[in-house]
């Protein structure tokens, strides 16, 4: 129904048609060409397993505006290097680039399975991945680290096939869990005409797009199988890096080291030396208390082979640390670090 309702514009102006009509701001760089004048009509759900969760799908939008979408990324593959379905790996592993490029720490599984229970996986940002039909592994735990404005993707042709239920398919677990915006297909949609991924997060996240912006931007097909669940508005990179660095120091914001983080590994992403960006953390006061920075300390020292040292950063951030993934994986880190050390 969502689908169709988004072709209102176009109402009386085409024949009678079966299957999917292509749609007209695909691929669309201007967000403000994408308009019922363009024979398009963005529509998006407030749905969920609850009225409640389906309300605070906007405060967090809301929460995530005023103080930005911070946290790691999560790309989960299933290995396919040949084959008509190698194209949604190939998919997934753009936007891994994508999010390495823009500056968040980014996980990358290659293994068929999803995520696996006991899998650390902490401060989710964001979440792409493939392909089981109900939830499962790491996401079926009973508490799933999502950060405030987190956005969730599991391809699957039914994954949004029964959104109003907290724990089957993949968008109504997603909400229930605190997921601030998710999309998805209720019926075979065909893998080509599932939304384009990539494209979806450059447009959100390099273009400043609104969640509903994006979504139609990356959909090859109206008339069709997918549903966006989410507030259409929410805009979580609408201010320049200037702005919210500034708000965050006013406010002073446990978030700012997430900012010091994304700065690091975007000058990382851009050829910067590793031994400088250990150098900036190691003088810079927030590193100290954080969690975030001193894990990240940890990773550059044992790159260069540092175990010793890396294993002191790992040690620091495990004190500061309150979330219990995060410390599940730094004592893996450092108990390899000590195993290393002479």
């Amino acid at each position: 129904m969502d689908s169709e309702l988004a072709m209102l514009p176009q109402l009386g102006q085409a024949p009678k048609r079966f299957g999917f009509v292509s749609n007209p701001v695909f691929r669309q760089a201007d967000a403000q060409q994408i308009s019922p004048a363009n024979g398009v009509l963005m529509v998006a759900r407030l749905d969920g397993p609850s009225p409640k969760l389906a309300k605070r799908l906007v405060d967090r939008a809301v929460d995530a505006e005023s103080s930005g979408l911070w946290g790691r990324a999560y790309i989960d593959l299933r290995g396919i290097s040949v084959g008509q379905f190698k194209v949604g790996d190939d998919r997934l592993r753009k936007v891994a680039e994508i999010m390495r490029r823009s500056g968040f720490a980014t996980v990358v599984d290659e293994k068929q399975e999803t995520l696996p229970v006991g899998f650390p996986a902490s401060h989710i940002a964001f979440y792409a991945g493939w392909y089981g039909i109900n939830v499962e592994g790491v996401f079926a735990e009973s508490t799933v680290e999502f950060m405030p404005g987190a956005i969730a993707y599991h391809l699957h042709s039914f994954n949004g096939s029964m959104i109003r239920d907290a724990h089957a398919r993949w968008i109504g677990p997603f909400i229930n869990k605190g997921v601030t915006a998710t999309f998805g297909t209720v019926y075979e949609p065909y893998l080509e005409l599932t939304p384009d991924l990539p494209l979806f997060f450059s447009r959100l996240i390099s273009d400043g797009f609104t969640f509903g912006e994006a979504g139609y931007a990356s959909s090859r097909a109206l008339s069709w199988q997918t549903v966006f669940v989410g507030d259409p508005l929410y805009r979580p990179f609408g201010k320049s890096p200037e702005e919210v660095k500034a708000k965050l120091e006013q406010q002073n914001s446990p978030m700012l080291e997430w900012f010091h983080l994304l700065s690091v590994n975007q000058g990382l992403a851009n050829g910067a030396p590793a031994k400088a960006a250990i150098e900036h953390l190691q003088q810079l006061p927030e590193t100290k208390g954080s969690s975030v920075l001193q894990e990240k300390l940890g990773e550059l020292l044992a790159a260069s082979g540092q175990a010793e040292a890396a294993s002191a950063a790992y040690s620091a951030a495990l004190k500061s640390s309150t979330s219990p993934k995060q410390k599940q994986r730094l004592t893996e880190e450092q108990a390899r670090q000590q195993e290393q050390a002479p």
